[in-house]
């Protein structure tokens, strides 16, 4: 998991073990059950829609490379979407990474454009030209300078995040109700004395837990009006971020995350994370790697029946059974996208036993 608030996440999640007294368990392939005709409807498009998005990647690709994968690229369920990432911005994406604009690739594909990609294409155009007659003799990037670059991108380009706003989810509180009982029990315990160790440590999870609005992000609803201009895919609900370059919701770092949530006792925040996996989900055929258009092509280890599993035990009953009856049919896609081709391999071992595995 990539995250600066790494400690933050697990140690909630930890706390979460040791308070509620059980393991981390995941969703089994015994949860499908009803609709299978809407289910199956559903597989056959996850089927259709997995595995036509060209592959990229956002670190370590070289500029050629970069630049083959943002002229076959499409992105299956945003077909909108784009920001800096589309094919007629493609000279200039390369431009950028070519002169190391930002220590991060990652940073340029994340910027936020002001005008459509046909304007800022056109401008680019216009850029190289000038450059061009004022004596770089050329009507390409190859001699622009990495200084009068920088200029031309803070001109037609917020920073990236900047199409996040931080916020504070409704349901955190300062001082929880039922925080970290064992710890506040031991601290309490008039018997011993008091554990000073257990009073100092949930003292330090109560400043972990304050921790969590410093990680909270609404995509700004521009996302949603103008999504040519972003490469970030507009979310449903706020979400929990991992923080530093990881500025978007992602799928497995989600689980830990929402551990966290249920420790904290958010769970409202925690099932809105699930709400937004399930909307790309619906939308893609697959939970993608990241909110963001370069991520739709791949996902990560397949957690969202564990996630809608914990926010449920949380509080089972009757309340949960909306969030059950959504995510069933999501999960079976989610199933069939992992079980079948290209995802799904069977390995043959010495012995001649054959075994599935998703890759």
């Amino acid at each position: 998991m990539h995250c600066t608030s790494l400690w933050l996440l697990l140690l909630l999640a930890v706390f979460s073990s040791r308070v509620a007294g059980r393991h981390l368990t995941q969703g089994t392939a015994g949860d499908r059950a009803a609709s299978t005709t809407t289910a199956s409807n559903m597989a056959a498009a996850a089927s259709n829609m997995s595995g036509s998005v060209a592959a990229h990647t956002t670190g370590g690709s070289s500029s050629s490379a970069m630049a083959s994968g943002v002229n076959n690229m499409t992105f299956i369920g945003y077909q909108d979407s784009a920001g800096l990432l589309a094919p007629e911005l493609n000279p200039l994406l390369v431009a950028i990474q070519d002169r190391h604009l930002y220590n991060d690739s990652k940073t340029a594909v994340d910027l936020v454009l002001k005008e459509s990609p046909a304007e800022v294409a056109a401008a680019y155009r216009n850029f190289t030209a000038q450059a061009s007659d004022s004596g770089t003799n050329s009507t390409s990037s190859s001699n622009v300078n990495k200084e009068m670059l920088q200029a031309f991108v803070n001109q037609t380009m917020d920073p990236a995040g900047s199409d996040l706003i931080q916020c504070q989810a409704p349901d955190w509180q300062p001082n929880p109700p039922n925080f970290l009982l064992n710890l506040a029990a031991a601290a309490g315990n008039n018997t011993t004395g008091g554990d000073t160790n257990a009073s100092d440590y949930r003292q330090f999870g109560l400043a972990v837990h304050g921790l969590w609005g410093l990680l909270c992000r609404q995509v700004s609803p521009n996302v949603s009006a103008a999504p040519e201009l972003h490469s970030l895919l507009p979310l449903p609900n706020r979400t929990i971020v991992p923080g530093d370059r990881f500025r978007e919701t992602y799928y497995w770092d989600s689980y830990w995350i929402i551990r966290g949530l249920l420790v904290s006792g958010m769970q409202d925040t925690a099932a809105g994370l699930i709400g937004n996996l399930m909307a790309m989900l619906e939308r893609v055929g697959h939970v993608p790697n990241g909110a963001r258009v370069y991520y739709l092509n791949r996902s990560q280890p397949p957690l969202l029946s564990a996630m809608v599993r914990s926010v449920y035990e949380a509080s089972p009953g009757a309340a949960q059974l909306p969030l059950l009856r959504r995510a069933l049919p999501l999960l079976i896609v989610e199933h069939h996208y992992w079980t079948n081709s290209p995802k799904a391999v069977k390995v043959r071992d010495t012995n001649g036993t054959v075994h599935s595995l998703s890759r």
